[in-house]
C-alpha cells in the first residue's frame, strides 16, 4: 500500500483489479462489516468504514500509483509488484499477507500446439523449466513480485 510522502487531506485510490484484493482486506480486517461480498461493497461503503475518507477508482493501477507518487492522493492500493517503479518515492506502508486478500496469481500454462515442431515444442518446455528456477525467481522477487514457494 504506497503512500505519497507530502501529508494531506485523507484521500483514497485503488484500481478496478486491485479493488476486490482491497475490499476483501478491508473485510478480513474488521473495517467493513462482511455483511456482503467483496465485490459488491461501493465506494460509498468504503468511505465510511475509512471515516469519510475521499475515495478515487481508476481503470488501472498506473493511474494509482501516479496519483500517490505525485501526491493528489494519500494512499493507494495496488499490487506490489506495481510500487516497484516508485518505491524510491512512496512509502510502502503494508506489504498484505495473502491470508487477507486471497493468493493473487499470474499462471502460466504450456499450449499444446499440433503445428509446432519437435524443436519449438523442446523449446516451450525448457522456457516452462527455465521460469521455475531459482535464478529466475531472484529476478522476479527483485522486482517485488511475491513467490509461492509452495
Amino acid at each position: 500500500m504506497p503512500t505519497s510522502r507530502r501529508p494531506r487531506a485523507s484521500r483514497w485510490r485503488t484500481a478496478a483489479r486491485p479493488r476486490a484484493y482491497t475490499r476483501q482486506l478491508l473485510i478480513n480486517l474488521g473495517v467493513l462489516d462482511g455483511t456482503k461480498e467483496a465485490k459488491d461493497y461501493t465506494a460509498a461503503d468504503v468511505s465510511a468504514a475509512l471515516g469519510g475518507a475521499e475515495i478515487n477508482e481508476c481503470g488501472n493501477v498506473g493511474k494509482v500509483r501516479e496519483a500517490v507518487k505525485e501526491g493528489s492522493n494519500d494512499v493507494g492500493t495496488v499490487y506490489y509488484s506495481d510500487a516497484y517503479s516508485v518505491k524510491d518515492d512512496v512509502d510502502i506502508l503494508e506489504v498484505a499477507d495473502t491470508a487477507l486478500t486471497g493468493d493473487i496469481l499470474y499462471p502460466v500454462c504450456r499450449v499444446n500446439n499440433a503445428e509446432a515442431t519437435a524443436a519449438q515444442s523442446a523449446a516451450a518446455d525448457d522456457f516452462l523449466a527455465f521460469l521455475q528456477t531459482d535464478a529466475v525467481k531472484a529476478i522476479f522477487e527483485k522486482h517485488m513480485f511475491i513467490i509461492n514457494h509452495k
